[in-house]
């Protein structure tokens, strides 16, 4: 049996829109181009590198959810694709609701650091000290992330995708 990967029955789509909402980028609220968000299948050390070329090349950021392959109903983890001055950090992160009053934020899996998008919808880095309650909020984060994917409401679904591709050496960006 062939899962549908694509169109509204996707999870990696849900996902992606999921990921944009509840990180704090409502339909209503476009931000800046600071940052992509999308979705990759089949992770490997060329696909990380192919995107932080993407990410460098089109000056964003990006959060990506990462699935071990098409089958998957479920990502297997979250990736934060970070541009510095020498070029792009690739970091493993997991979401999590700190404050149930605020968007989710992106915790590095050794607690040391959060990402959360400033009302530009760029991505800022913070000291994350918050103890023994980061499990918890990284368990909430993952929890609202996995429910919004499911709900598939109209909030999450009225914003323009882009789809970062790499056959071989050649990145291609496609607006959908």
């Amino acid at each position: 049996m062939k899962k549908n990967t694509t169109g509204a029955g996707c999870p990696r789509k849900a996902m992606t829109h999921a990921l944009r909402y509840e990180l704090g980028l409502q339909a209503e609220r476009t931000g800046t181009c600071a940052i992509t968000f999308g979705a990759i299948s089949f992770p490997s050390e060329a696909v990380f590198n192919a995107a932080a070329d993407a990410a460098i090349d089109n000056r964003h950021d990006m959060i990506v959810s990462v699935w071990a392959d098409n089958s998957c109903e479920k990502p297997s983890g979250y990736a934060l694709i970070l541009r510095s001055i020498g070029g792009a950090e690739v970091l493993e992160v997991e979401p999590a609701q700190l404050d149930r009053s605020r968007p989710l934020v992106m915790v590095s899996l050794d607690r040391k650091r959060m990402f959360f998008l400033n009302e530009r919808a760029i991505v800022v880095e913070a000291k994350c000290d918050r103890g023994g309650k980061v499990e918890r909020a990284i368990r909430r984060g993952k929890s609202i992330l996995d429910k919004a994917a499911a709900d598939g409401s109209e909030r999450t679904v009225r914003w323009e995708h882009t789809r970062v591709t790499v056959e071989g050496d050649i990145i291609k960006t496609q607006n959908d």
